[in-house]
């Protein structure tokens, strides 16, 4: 046979080997699906098997190479465990690239057991002479390719997400709900996995854009998911969330001219309670003449048809409300609603505005006109900031071109909300 040819069928099996137990090692989280205990058993008897075969491909490879001269037994032993060995430490250093995977020194030391027990059981063949079976090793081998290519379950994967969005790792729980959609579309955590990396990119990134797209996607690809395609429209209504409806969410508005000390309103939001009552909030509005009080206001509020509604009385389901709110927030968009008893004309006339107040600089507000139809010319302006609310309102005559700044956001305490 010539050289060329001896060597390859030699050292083939050593290469293809190693770039089979990379390629496994680089599947993210890999772990068996609801086996419990039995998980850690496989992977690690999957361990000793692995580089036990790679002992073994090695052996034969320098044996072959070397010749088989006396006393190089120990030798071709010794090496090819040495060469294993630093092969599983690669093995182990590369995993500390891959998501949700680790490097171990346990694992080394399976791996490591495995070459031994493979480099011990051809010293023990050669000596008695046994010939080798083949066919149920090639078996077994598949089988374990079997167990690690089906070891990454939709349902584990998208555990092993939340878990990481829990521990405070968003970019990889993100990459991880994506990829479960996009491999897993049929499977029932798909939906699920849409929506929490549209909420992702919505909460903790503040790509508004690309989670809005997310929700789309999620509405288009499981309409029948009727309770998360709801959620998933409030959603797109709250990217970016003008007016955030959050228990215990405190505002605290003052006039423009006095930065507060002639007038203030304090702004707290709370969740009604009841299965009736679920997505109504109540906001509380002290009113303050320096630092004496004089009124209180109660309004509710409710996101319904991607808009805002405001009640003045608890009943949601009266057709008497205004609309704060109404998407897409684009300039140009326009809507006719009623307050207190006058009807008025809302307009968007900007989604850029920036902003200074007593509170800070707020950029991309909502800059809404409102006009009673009853008083034309005459306009209010409500500037709202994302993730923020209402931080200005300014008023402008009939035949002025000037606003004047009537109130304003002073502080805010603000909570992240709910998924």
């Amino acid at each position: 046979m010539k050289p060329f040819i001896r060597y390859s069928s030699l050292w083939s099996p050593v290469i293809l080997w190693c770039g089979v137990i990379y390629f496994l090692s680089g599947i993210p989280d890999l772990k068996i699906e609801s086996i419990g205990v039995w998980d850690l058993i496989l992977r690690k008897m999957a361990h000793i098997f692995e580089f036990g075969l790679l002992g073994a491909f090695m052996y034969r490879a320098l044996d072959g190479s070397v010749g088989k001269r006396e006393g190089t037994v120990l030798s071709v032993s010794f090496w090819a465990f040495f060469l294993s060995f630093l092969y599983a430490v690669s093995d182990e250093y590369h995993q500390y690239f891959v998501p949700g995977r680790i490097p171990s020194a346990r694992d080394v030391f399976f791996d490591s057991a495995g070459i031994l027990l493979a480099l011990t059981a051809i010293k023990i063949r050669k000596k008695w002479k046994i010939k080798p079976a083949n066919g149920p090793a090639l078996f077994s081998l598949l089988v374990l390719c079997c167990f690690y290519l089906t070891a990454c379950g939709p349902n584990y994967q998208f555990n092993r997400a939340k878990a990481l969005e829990k521990k405070g790792q968003y970019n990889e729980a993100l990459m991880k709900y994506l990829r479960i959609a996009e491999t897993n579309p049929d499977h029932p955590s798909a939906v699920e996995s849409l929506y929490r990396a549209g909420k992702l990119c919505q909460i903790k990134f503040k790509l508004y854009a690309k989670s809005t797209d997310i929700f789309f996607e999620l509405i288009k690809k499981y309409p029948e998911a009727t309770q998360i395609v709801h959620k998933a429209k409030a959603a797109i209504f709250n990217s970016p969330d003008y007016f955030p409806l959050v228990n215990d969410n405190l505002w605290v508005e003052g006039d423009s001219e006095t930065g507060g000390k002639n007038m203030q309103v304090e702004w707290h939001c709370s969740e009604s309670t009841g299965a009736s009552r679920q997505g109504v909030f109540k906001i509380t509005k002290k009113y303050f003449a320096g630092r004496k009080p004089v009124s209180a206001v109660i309004r509710y509020y409710t996101e319904s048809s991607i808009e805002l509604r405001e009640y003045a009385s608890a009943d949601t389901t009266s057709s008497q409300y205004t609309v704060l709110l109404k998407y897409p927030f684009e300039t140009g968009n326009t809507w006719v609603t009623e307050r207190d008893g006058r009807k008025i004309r809302a307009t968007i006339v900007d989604n850029r505005a920036s902003i200074t107040a007593k509170a800070g600089v707020f950029d991309d507000c909502l800059k809404i006109r409102y006009e009673d139809l009853a008083i034309p010319g005459t306009f209010k302006y409500e500037y709202y900031a994302p993730d923020t609310g209402l931080i200005l309102i300014t008023v402008k005559g009939k035949h002025s071109k000037k606003e004047y700044r009537n109130s304003e956001l002073l502080s805010c305490k603000l909570k992240e909300p709910r998924w």
